[in-house]
């Protein structure tokens, strides 16, 4: 048993070394270091911004070397005429497979770790913000479903077909989410940590399915081996079985829609009225309304990571909570993004203690308010934007104007929530209201 796996890890080892030494893999580590650098040179990106744009990357610009250094890969022995002194080995065709498809990957893994190295340097150097480690942490985590993904089609379908054609089409249909991820429903999107389930089962299952039918002919008698068909099968039904079960409970049109989504959605922002309430994931329970702040005055910020100038109002957020939350203020930002990790992992990033929720139904769009259900009933044409309540839920001020490098809260909304935080605590309210 030790000197099968030895030979399969010794076949990974000797795969990675040779895409290590090819020329290929510097331009393309060069080629996606270079664009992470750069798009993180600008003055005041933070390790959370950079660490963002980086993980967005890996689902275009990395993502689509991933897919061409895959094929590649899957197709290199085919092309130099070597694919049968290849098969005569004494390895089964399973392992001789898998430990060539694990040796490019972590040749891919390392393109990304190249990037997120690149883009930490931009960070700290020109940027001028400090580095954080658990930024990129992150961002390699959200970056690991999407290259899998890309690199197991990629090199599954070339392996089954022989050409790199079928690569493309994987690239056309990624091509196809991107360009129209306004109008088609998230769960074809495998760059959202929010289906890393299903495209994690599903390139399991594509994986063992190439295992299972790539030369049969040398396994000799026993050409549907039990184990990779039960795996196959597991796989690819439970990936299906997750995609249906999202769907159906998310709000993810045209797919499917959610009345308490679409009820956040109708409601309207206006000084002097009530504040729109609403029940968002993120907070310690599942969903969290405005209820259990009945008598506290409210600051509520939206921002969105695709708006890098919008972080400034969580450090707002972040001095109202030290300075009034012990007075009865409640500091809650609201993440209008596609990817539910976000919020999450931003707050963590930083050390932010105050309530961090995500809007479950919004798309990167612009306006803000076009996308996302919360951005609308907020009148969030533009980002940041930070509103605050009184203990009554009456809506006193709306601050459009907090720039990236804000610290602390505007003069007028400081002196707004210390007089509010002064007034008299009211009756509770109707506990079942959000």
């Amino acid at each position: 048993m030790g000197r099968p796996r030895q030979a399969f890890w010794g076949l990974a080892r000797s795969e990675f070394l040779v895409g290590w030494r090819n020329p290929g893999f510097r331009v393309a580590a060069a080629l996606c270091a270079a664009v992470a650098g750069l798009s993180c040179t600008a003055a005041g990106t933070t390790a959370s911004v950079a660490a963002y744009r980086v993980s967005q990357q890996a689902s275009t610009v990395i993502g689509l070397v991933a897919l061409l250094w895959m094929c590649h890969a899957a197709c290199r022995d085919a092309w130099m005429g070597a694919d049968e002194l290849v098969m005569v080995k004494p390895q089964s065709t399973e392992a001789i497979l898998l430990g060539r498809f694990l040796g490019n990957l972590g040749v891919v893994l390392t393109v990304m770790l190249f990037s997120l190295a690149a883009a930490a340097v931009a960070q700290v150097t020109w940027g001028g913000t400090p580095f954080r480690l658990l930024a990129y942490l992150h961002a390699f985590a959200r970056a690991l479903v999407p290259l899998g993904t890309l690199s197991t089609l990629g090199f599954a379908l070339c392996t089954l077909f022989g050409t790199p054609v079928a690569g493309g089409v994987v690239a056309l249909y990624w091509i196809l989410v991107l360009s129209g991820r306004d109008f088609v429903s998230r769960v074809f999107n495998f760059s959202l940590t929010q289906n890393n389930a299903i495209y994690a089962l599903l390139s399991a299952g594509v994986l063992t399915l190439m295992l299972l039918v790539y030369r049969r002919d040398r396994r000799g008698g026993n050409r549907w081996p039990r184990p990779l068909v039960a795996a196959t099968a597991l796989f690819l039904s439970g990936g299906l079985l997750v995609a249906v079960l999202f769907v159906y409970s998310r709000h993810d049109p045209p797919l499917h829609r959610r009345d308490g989504i679409l009820a956040i959605a109708s409601q309207h922002l206006e000084p002097g009225r009530r504040i729109p309430g609403f029940w968002l994931p993120g907070g310690k329970v599942p969903l969290t309304g405005l209820y259990p702040f009945d008598g506290r005055v409210l600051a509520v910020g939206l921002w969105a990571p695709s708006v890098p100038e919008s972080l400034g109002v969580l450090e707002v957020l972040r001095q109202i909570d030290a300075e009034f939350g012990s007075q009865g203020a409640t500091a809650i930002a609201i993440c209008v993004s596609e990817d539910t990790a976000i919020a999450r992992h931003v707050a963590r990033e930083n050390g932010y203690r105050f309530l961090m929720l995500h809007d479950p139904g919004a798309r990167q769009t612009y306006p803000p308010s076009a996308g996302s259900p919360v951005a609308e009933a907020y009148d969030a044409a533009d980002l940041p934007k930070l509103v605050v309540a009184d203990r009554e839920r009456t809506v006193q001020l709306v601050e459009t104007g907090i720039g990236p490098d804000a610290s602390q809260a505007p003069d007028t909304v400081r002196q707004l929530l210390s007089t509010a935080t002064a007034a008299a605590v009211p009756p509770q309210g109707n506990p079942g209201s959000p």
